[in-house]
């Protein structure tokens, strides 16, 4: 199928109880808010923990991760704890987001870097991978101290796509991985030009998948920025399954261990969405999340 095919083949998917409590078991359930507190973030773990599906994470500044994890814990919870590091605009050093990512290790499973893509588009490519490659090399240190029973820290690298000329992020997602990725994320859901495009998931699913033809390494991908709707999430579900197994035979029920897509290899990073995926899964239902992001 072409590029165009699958493109509008996704466009096609709409709503539906199955794509609504997948994108639920996907979700990194998001408040990167100036005015967050941690009255506003525990809202956030109440609505978290009271979701029909668990979610996937919930990704908060960092002085409020160690809540969250406290939270999870008091409930039995069985979800990760994420963080931003060089949050929003990728422009500290690389001895600031080492001291920024130690800082908060102790208290997450999942550290959002937003690299240096103002340099990576300028032309300093090594600059701009020399982060990443520096990040991860500190959480594996890391990783080695940690009791057999914690999972490893994993590295997702925001790479924010809508700064890019198209024919780049093709480029930027291979180096990105080759450097130490572990997940590709599209934005901060914070840049003026905008978040997570169709186009540029294709692109992003495509460098994954190549890379590990070629080199054997394992990426991941998270599409943050602008996901408001259950039919913009199962577009997102329909063409990460499609492209990266070859078909949509698993999104149905009873096929989870066929699928793809799952919380280990793909995330929806959001808030904004977690109203209507819960009222499509309980019609009933009148809650609200306030103050959260798109992000």
């Amino acid at each position: 199928m072409s590029r165009s095919d699958l493109l509008q083949a996704a466009l096609s998917q709409k709503s539906s109880s199955f794509y609504a409590r997948l994108a639920l078991s996907t979700l990194d359930f998001t408040s990167l808010n100036d005015n967050d507190s941690n009255e506003t973030i525990m809202v956030l773990c109440k609505h978290a923990l009271s979701s029909p599906e668990p979610v996937a994470a919930i990704c908060v500044y960092a002085q409020f991760a160690g809540l969250v994890r406290k939270a999870f814990q008091e409930n039995q919870y069985h979800a990760n704890v994420a963080t931003v590091v060089n949050f929003p605009h990728g422009t500290n050093s690389i001895e600031e987001v080492i001291a920024e990512t130690k800082g908060c290790l102790d208290d997450v499973d999942e550290v959002d870097l937003v690299w240096p893509f103002d340099k990576y588009i300028q032309g300093d490519k090594e600059a701009a991978c020399k982060m990443i490659s520096e990040i991860k090399k500190t959480i594996l240190e890391y990783n080695q101290t940690i009791p057999s029973q914690r999972n490893p820290v994993q590295l997702k690298v925001i790479l924010e796509t809508s700064a890019f000329p198209g024919e780049m992020i093709y480029d930027a997602c291979v180096d990105s991985i080759r450097a130490g990725a572990d997940f590709l994320k599209t934005s901060t859901g914070k840049h003026s030009a905008g978040g997570a495009t169709l186009e540029v998931a294709y692109d992003m699913l495509r460098a994954i998948k190549d890379v590990k033809d070629q080199d054997g390494k394992n990426a991941n991908i998270k599409i943050s920025g602008g996901v408001k709707t259950v039919d913009q999430a199962a577009a997102y579900i329909w063409l990460a399954e499609r492209f990266m197994s070859g078909s949509d035979e698993a999104l149905t029920e009873g096929k989870e261990k066929e699928r793809w897509v799952n919380a280990k290899r793909f995330r929806i990073g959001a808030s904004g969405v977690f109203d209507e995926l819960v009222h499509v899964l309980e019609p009933d239902s009148e809650r609200m999340v306030q103050g959260g992001s798109n992000y």
